[in-house]
């Protein structure tokens, strides 16, 4: 992941062309979290120890 990389998260169904990037709106931040919180023990299961060397997301 690129050092300057935004997190982003989109609701497809509504917003097929991504324009509107959900992860900046604050009533999406327990979403966000869940999200990542399974995504890094889907990673884990792949012997993916790497994840622990990522950078922090950014949000804008």
């Amino acid at each position: 992941m690129k050092k300057d990389t935004i997190e982003e998260l989109f609701d497809l169904d509504k917003d097929p062309e991504e324009l509107n990037n959900l992860a900046v709106n604050p009533d999406y931040k327990s979403l966000l979290k869940k999200l990542r919180e399974k995504a890094t023990i889907e990673i884990r299961k792949k012997d993916g120890e790497f994840i622990d060397f990522l950078p922090k997301p950014k949000v804008r």
